[in-house]
């Protein structure tokens, strides 16, 4: 089994992921703050960087404890010899590994879960999230199209932006009314053939869900697949990861960008909505 070391002792690794998984699976610490070094975090030993030139690279898992300082750290770590992906990973990559490993240390609830009613009806409520699908819509050329497939629709509200003759079609993993294509998008997509449209005139909605595919690169092929516009809402504010709900990975709207690029679409819009979410719209590159 390898041994896991936690490069880093800071916030997020005493807020944002489960203490009791730490002490289960963490061997030790690193730090490079002389400061740290010596004293215990989580009844576990903290340690200099240099430390980790006595393991064997092999049998040596290191998790990067910090997302502001990552990039930094992941430079040092490959100075020292490490490969990222085979001998280091970042917290948003554990993240998004959906390993078992991973889900232990953000050990949330899921969306839902019947402990987070109260957050999905201010999602469904709040007057914030109505004006992100208020801008994330305004982008939209509903001329060119007669078909929006929303993913993680929830209740529905983007409707009241969208023309009358437009089919809409709401996707989600719960049923807010009788129009709701139920489908879990981590392991299921409405496919064209499945819901019956026509992609060259479909538009898709994605507002602030993609956190939440495990598989963010593959549901993003399986949108370009089916549509020749994507709506997306991206929260770029990203703080602290929220402790009421499981997100199954974190992405950066510049990974998103490069991906649609590489899926044959360009980036034709985008509009900032109160510092907080990046809504961008990707079409279909002419060839």
């Amino acid at each position: 089994m390898r041994k896991v070391v936690m490069f880093g002792v800071g916030s997020h690794v005493r807020n944002e992921m489960d203490s009791r998984t730490v002490k289960q699976y963490v061997d030790y610490f690193v730090d490079n703050s002389p400061y740290q070094q010596g004293k215990l975090c989580l009844s576990k030993p903290i340690r200099h960087p240099d430390s980790l030139l006595n393991e064997e690279k092999e049998s040596i898992l290191i998790i990067i404890g910090s997302i502001i300082y990552k990039a930094e750290i992941a430079l040092q770590l490959a100075n020292m010899g490490f490969v990222e992906g085979k001998h280091f990973i970042g917290p948003l990559d554990l993240l998004s590994s959906c390993n078992l490993l991973g889900r232990r240390l953000y050990a949330k609830l899921d969306w839902d879960a019947p402990q987070n009613e109260a957050q999905r009806n201010r999602v469904e409520t709040d007057e914030y999230f109505r004006g992100r699908l208020l801008i994330l819509s305004s982008l939209a050329d509903f001329s060119k199209f007669d078909t929006v497939v929303d993913l993680g629709a929830a209740n529905e509200r983007v409707r009241e932006f969208l023309p009358q003759r437009i089919r809409y079609v709401p996707v989600d993993k719960l049923r807010y009314s009788a129009d709701t294509f139920i489908c879990d998008l981590n392991s299921d997509f409405p496919d064209a053939e499945l819901v019956n449209y026509e992609p060259e005139k479909t538009l898709f909605i994605s507002a602030g869900n993609i956190n939440y595919i495990s598989d963010w690169k593959q549901y993003l092929f399986r949108v370009a697949q089916n549509s020749s516009c994507l709506l997306l809402a991206k929260s770029y504010a990203l703080g602290r990861l929220p402790n009421f709900i499981a997100k199954s990975s974190y992405t950066f709207a510049h990974q998103i960008i490069i991906e649609m690029q590489k899926l044959g679409f360009v980036l034709t819009a985008a509009l900032d909505y109160r510092l907080i979410v990046e809504c961008l719209k990707f079409e279909r590159r002419i060839k």
